[in-house]
């Protein structure tokens, strides 16, 4: 059973995690590398934070946007 506001396959204690800014929020969210990883490979651009929500990446030479509090909570 899925838990809201978590991905697949994803724990909050998941060290192994990107920062990204969504162009939609300006927040800085956590995505998990499986998560970078898989959207990656289908080319949507698009990913899954650990806080649940769908990040549309932003451009990645931009510093972060604040952050999102709730990937920052453990």
């Amino acid at each position: 059973m899925r838990r809201a506001g978590r991905p697949r396959g994803s724990t909050r204690d998941d060290r192994t995690s990107v920062t990204i800014t969504c162009v939609v929020d300006g927040r800085a969210h956590r995505v998990s590398d499986l998560q970078w990883g898989a959207a990656e490979a289908d080319g949507r651009g698009r990913y899954e934070a650990l806080c649940g929500h769908v990040v549309t990446a932003g451009s990645l030479t931009e510093p972060d946007g604040a952050p999102c509090s709730a990937c920052s909570t453990p």
